[in-house]
């Protein structure tokens, strides 16, 4: 090779030049979860570059942006539901505010009396009410960043060594608004209903001592002229309204623009309405689930300390509503959430799974997969031990050997489809070579005994086609034991010997209907208009007219490989079949004709992604649980300070000490053990819609695995619970004597 002269300019024998962002914008531009709006910033960039260059000398390949749109639902999914988490995080938050700040007015009516009595107002009330509840969310709001700060910094650690990218170690000032706001915002949602409690009490019920503040039943009476607004009307009013602008308006221009995002935000807010809905309606069921608990789990106690624990169930049933909502809600999101992000690792995998086709799949790279070159594919795999079978599919000719066009008609031509003719080894779609349980049968013809691509090898067979569903429901073909012809080939084919273009027809049979097929696409739904034909590879020449006259003129698409059963080590066994291929080629072949994928190799990316999510919805969950705690704590401290007096009165009539730390420990037990069921039978139910939706419209064999090591966790901790949120308050009440219990106020 003649060497470059020294002043020789290397720029000027570039062949490829790669153009970045600047690094702030190009992680930006990256990390949002939209793609319309990641691909509309970086196209238009991209645009300026290309022009300033001469938009017609040169060819552009944008390698991030294509693999951003490959995973493009996935980011957007993923996006929802840190969305989402934030959103139900933030109403726990609320509730467990409000739980607090209702407690403390409870507890501090008789002081709240003397305040009112001593002359305070009542803006001065609510502004103690305030007080109170950012007194609680200031400091949490400081710690909140710190930790969080915390958090980032080794996160950001561990992502610096392995991208091997910088990142910012401050935290963003989009996020630290946001939980700014939220701070700010949160306590005085809480307040409302604390706020109104304090001032609707009058002051001689606040200053009243000698009478408990447990009311097991109330009446309200009202005058029908003073009651001129609803907040329950004007609540359920506005949400049906926004329930049906979201329908009659928002949704159909989610589909008219095909805004992904907004289209996903509404069917996941569409759930999560249901959801909540679900757990208010499982509330009527509360009684009924108690009681069944405690005749279940107490049976060994003695009956007059059921009918005390579900006695205090039904007198502390208004306080307690709080604490039920929360733990409903918190499992009800969570099984919710869980199952929808296994199904999503399900689908990518599944889908992945499908693409597949089998534990390998040989593709042709730049250069065609040529006879010769299968030839020695073939020979490596017969010679190596792990290799149980193998399969090939020819690709379809268009572009490639002179076929202009491909359709599929109906015999009156009334109906056509684009579609792409492949032909399929004899073996392909049976067990030894794909994962059948891809392959989703609507009709097939039995009686024949072998696999859907042997059946077209058959001496009966040599006119027939695998089609799908929508192409078979559609030309309105026969029924298959019919045996007559429903479909019409169209192929247009340029002649070699005038360059003219010729159109050629040849009647087909169906003889295999799919909704789903491994590697391929063939579906029901109309959203896959091109869809593969399967066909054997005679009718396959046939269909050409010539233009393909041997078997060594066709080019095929890829082939799939499946390991023997009992194969030891799998990831071995597939690097062990990848050498030995790229070996067995010519030396001009190995690093530009073919491509091997591997499952393994392609769900990497995936499983990284599922063990870091899994740790955050790990954390999520504690979060959730110990707001929850949090919440049982208040309302059982609360239920205690309120029955002061009939704790003294039973203690006065023998009911000893070990006896009265059960009652309440056993009542917060069947508290949170009654919250959990419906909290697990709600979201048992929202996630299996959801299932049965994915699997609908994916076509793909999801499967809906209920959570069973949350659930005995969930029990188990109801049980720690209810010690924990009991013990101490009922421990430091019993320390007295009867006497001094009975004189307390509360």
């Amino acid at each position: 090779m003649k060497p470059l002269p020294p002043q020789a300019d290397l720029a000027k024998y570039a062949t490829e030049v790669t153009v970045n962002l600047p690094p702030p914008k190009r992680r930006n531009l990256y990390s949002q979860s939209n793609y319309d709006t990641m691909q509309e910033e970086a196209v238009a960039w991209m645009s300026q570059v290309v022009y300033n260059a001469g938009f017609n000398q040169v060819a552009t390949d944008p390698p991030i942006l294509s693999y951003m749109r490959s995973v493009r639902f996935f980011t957007l999914f993923l996006g929802l539901l840190v969305s989402l988490v934030v959103v139900v995080l933030m109403c726990l938050a609320v509730l467990l505010i409000y739980s607090l700040l209702m407690i403390n007015v409870e507890t501090r009516t008789f002081e709240l009396g003397i305040l009112r009595m001593v002359g305070m107002q009542r803006p001065d009330l609510v502004q103690l009410v305030l007080v109170q509840a950012y007194v609680y969310a200031l400091p949490a709001w400081v710690l909140g960043l710190l930790v969080s700060w915390v958090v980032w910094l080794q996160i950001n650690s561990a992502l610096e060594s392995e991208l091997m990218v910088s990142l910012p170690t401050g935290l963003d000032g989009l996020g630290v608004g946001l939980a700014t706001l939220l701070g700010l915002a949160v306590p005085i949602l809480a307040s409302i209903v604390p706020i109104k409690s304090a001032l609707g009490l009058s002051l001689q019920d606040a200053l009243d001592t000698q009478h408990s503040k447990t009311k097991a039943v109330t009446f309200n009476i009202e005058r029908s002229e003073g009651s001129s607004f609803s907040g329950t009307v004007v609540g359920v009013g506005a949400a049906m309204a926004l329930m049906g602008l979201t329908i009659y308006l928002f949704f159909p221009l989610a589909l008219l623009t095909f805004n992904i995002a907004l289209l996903f935000y509404i069917f996941f807010g569409v759930l999560l309405g249901l959801l909540f809905g679900l757990v208010l309606l499982s509330l009527n069921f509360e009684l009924i689930i108690s009681q069944m608990l405690t005749k279940i789990f107490f049976f060994w106690e003695n009956n007059a300390l059921q009918t005390l624990i579900l006695k205090n169930l039904i007198a502390h049933k208004t306080r307690n509503r709080k604490t039920t909502l929360m733990y409903a809600m918190s499992l009800g999101f969570l099984i919710w959430i869980t199952v929808s992000w296994e199904l999503q690792i399900q689908s990518v995998s599944f889908r992945k799974t499908q693409q597949l086709g089998g534990d390998l799949r040989i593709q042709k790279k730049v250069s065609r997969l040529t006879p010769a070159l299968v030839a020695k594919v073939e020979r490596t795999l017969e010679g190596l031990d792990e290799v149980g079978d193998w399969g090939f599919v020819v690709d379809d000719p268009e572009f490639e050997q002179g076929v202009i066009s491909q359709r599929l008609r109906s015999l009156g031509r009334f109906q056509e489809f684009k579609a792409k003719y492949k032909a399929v080894s004899p073996n392909f779609l049976a067990d030894s070579v794909v994962d059948t349980k891809f392959m989703k049968v609507e009709q097939a013809n039995e009686s024949h005994g072998v696999a859907p691509s042997a059946q077209l090898y058959t001496p009966w067979n040599t006119d027939r086609a695998i089609i799908g569903s929508l192409y078979f429901t559609e030309t309105q073909h026969p029924a298959l034991v019919s045996g007559k012809p429903g479909l019409l080939a169209e192929m247009e084919v340029r002649r070699g010997s005038d360059n003219k273009d010729v159109t050629v027809y040849t009647p087909l049979k169906a003889s295999t209907v799919l909704n789903a097929v491994p590697v391929g696409r063939m579906s029901k739904f109309p959203a896959r208009k091109r869809q593969d034909v399967y066909v054997s590879v005679p009718l396959y020449m046939a269909l050409t007219n010539g233009q393909i006259s041997s078997m060594q003129a066709l080019v095929y698409q890829y082939i799939v490989v499946k390991l023997k059963d009992g194969v030891g080590d799998k990831s071995a066994a597939v690097e062990k079949v990848k050498d030995a291929v790229i070996a067995g080629m010519a030396p001009e072949y190995q690093t530009q004709a073919v491509k091997i994928k591997d499952l393994d190799t392609e769900l990497k990316a995936i499983r990284t992604a599922e063990a870091i999510l899994n740790t955050f919805f790990m954390v999520v969950s504690l979060l959730a649980m110990s707001m929850c705690f949090f919440s049982l704590i208040a309302s059982m401290y609360s239920n205690i300070h309120a029955q002061t007096k009939e704790i003294g009165i039973l203690r006065s009539l023998g009911l000893t000490v070990p006896v009265t730390k059960r009652l309440y420990i056993w009542e917060a037990f069947v508290l949170v053990t009654t919250a959990s069921i419906l909290g697990f039978l709600v979201g048992t139910l929202v996630a299996y819609t959801m299932v049965i939706q994915r699997q609908l419209f994916l076509q793909l064999p999801l499967e809906f695995n209920f959570p069973f090591v949350m659930f005995a966790w969930v029990v188990l901790l109801a049980f720690v619970f209810a010690i924990a949120s009991s013990y101490g308050p009922t421990s430091r009440l019993l320390q007295h004597s009867i006497v001094s219990i009975l004189r307390m106020t509360n």
